[in-house]
């Protein structure tokens, strides 16, 4: 899975669908300020991409789980600051993204 970074994210969600997780990217269009038009955009993560990099034993600690993600983000162009507001299930967390200084160099989200 490759989601390339995009300087018009505003937020990520991470979410459990079945055996795997789900990023969802919202994209801000035009608009004016706080009442930007949004769109959003999907990604699988796979057991096997997380186990590939967390290890079979902590693949079930969702913090662990949280923490690779926000760890991806972050290497690819975003800052990720959590959002710090409580979340239900299936969602596990949010965050809110601003371009790295770093961002005209495109990365790969999950390599």
């Amino acid at each position: 899975m490759a989601v390339e970074f995009d300087p018009s994210a505003i937020r990520a969600v991470l979410k459990t669908e079945g055996d795997h997780w789900v990023v969802e990217l919202e994209l801000a269009g035009g608009g004016s300020w706080g009442h930007a038009d949004t769109t959003w955009k999907s990604d699988v993560i796979s057991q096997d991409e997380v186990r590939d990099h967390v290890g079979d034993d902590r693949i079930s600690d969702m913090e662990d789980v949280i923490g690779y993600v926000e760890e991806s983000l972050c290497r690819a162009g975003w800052r990720a600051a959590r959002s710090g507001h409580p979340v239900a299930p299936p969602t596990l967390e949010v965050w809110d993204l601003s371009p790295a200084s770093e961002y005209g160099r495109p990365r790969n989200l999950f390599r």
